[in-house]
């Protein structure tokens, strides 16, 4: 049964108790009674998406149930995490393809001041917060399937004014060591969960933050596809082995297509629509020597 209930096949209706069973009622959290309330806090919550902890849980009682439950040392996010990745592998198995989105986003906590020392700064603000970082697996046509790898971390206060030190760092010192984690994570979570047969192709779709050459050499070592938007004019070589830079590269196509994007109104600025022009081409990365030379 509850494999089934991360199958398509279910109705759109199922209740937040069957759904929370259905998720997290195999969760391993070394005692069933964890497990247990594991279920009925996913129930609250996915009843109640919207409201505060004790508001979801709807009395005191729970509420503190609630509370222990979330100081258990024996309970790590971990373990509550893997039933959820494992629920998206399913849905996704016998699809041909199935979109890994990648995206950040920062938590605040203006009011928290006095527990800023469990934070971290954000951005360069004095507000404490923390990172977040979710790879959701998607139909191709949109339709969200479930997360497929989530990542929290603070930045440590200390570390703050030092970024123009990153570049001396491995990818693996560095926040951007988030996007391999989410490549790994999706491809982890459907080898365990999918029968090799069933598997389907993941195209990772990432905005400029992923374009990292790591990226690119950890989604190719893996056969699998991505979308990145661009943020570097990147050298390439051409068919005919002359180098060139890709934003040239790509402007001297011939276009295949127009559309016209309608463009919302943002602050002062008018709702406009606005005419795109669809170019392609392939080309072969060629990083500049020695930065890249023997590794990439």
């Amino acid at each position: 049964m509850r494999a089934d209930l991360c199958d398509d096949s279910v109705s759109h209706d199922l209740s937040a108790w069957q759904w929370a069973e259905g998720v997290f009622g195999a969760a391993s959290l070394g005692d069933k009674r964890l497990t247990a309330r594991l279920v009925v806090l996913g129930a609250q919550c996915a009843a109640r998406p919207s409201d505060s902890l004790p508001r979801a849980c709807g009395d005191w009682a729970s509420t503190k149930g609630a509370y222990r439950f979330i100081e258990n040392d024996r309970v790590g996010k971990e373990a509550i995490l893997q039933p959820v990745y494992q629920c998206a592998a399913r849905r996704a198995a016998g699809r041909p393809t199935v979109l890994c989105v990648q995206d950040t986003t920062t938590l605040t906590f203006p009011t928290a001041r006095e527990a800023a020392a469990d934070f971290g700064y954000v951005n360069d603000t004095d507000v404490p917060g923390m990172m977040v970082h979710s790879t959701l697996a998607l139909r191709e046509n949109g339709v969200a399937l479930g997360l497929l790898d989530v990542r929290m971390w603070a930045r440590p206060l200390a570390d703050r004014g030092k970024k123009h030190l990153r570049k001396q760092r491995p990818i693996e010192q560095k926040e951007s060591v988030r996007w391999l984690h989410g490549i790994d994570t999706a491809g982890e979570a459907m080898t365990a969960s999918v029968d090799e047969a069933q598997r389907p192709r993941l195209i990772h779709v990432m905005d400029r933050e992923g374009d990292i050459h790591e990226v690119f050499e950890r989604i190719a070592g893996r056969g699998e596809g991505a979308v990145i938007r661009a943020t570097q004019n990147r050298r390439v070589r051409t068919a005919d082995g002359a180098l060139s830079l890709v934003y040239k590269r790509v402007s001297e196509q011939e276009p295949l297509g127009r559309r016209v994007v309608n463009v919302p109104r943002r602050g002062s600025r008018k709702a406009r629509e606005a005419v795109t022009v669809i170019r392609a081409c392939r080309a072969e990365l060629a990083p500049a020597e020695p930065y890249h030379k023997g590794r990439r």
